[in-house]
């Protein structure tokens, strides 16, 4: 895949991969939203679509929410 990808996108997509560490794996989820906000954009101008920016705040708040539960919660809200 790395010969199909500029080198920004693939040091990008190689930051989505993570360890069995728990910040680590928050990390890499982020990284992955960044990742595909970037490519969406393009793609959705490419095609003459329009991102949706409002969804994908919408998302980003909601994975920093999980991302901040306790860790023994039983339930998201």
């Amino acid at each position: 895949m790395k010969t199909y990808l500029p080198e920004a996108y693939w040091q990008m997509y190689e930051q989505t991969y993570s360890d069995s560490n728990y910040e680590k794996m928050w990390t890499s989820v982020f990284a992955a939203c960044t990742l595909f906000r970037l490519l969406a954009g393009e793609v959705a101008k490419e095609l003459g679509y329009i991102y949706n920016k409002g969804e994908d705040l919408q998302i980003t708040r909601y994975l920093k929410h999980v991302q901040h539960l306790p860790r023994d919660a039983k339930e998201i809200y």
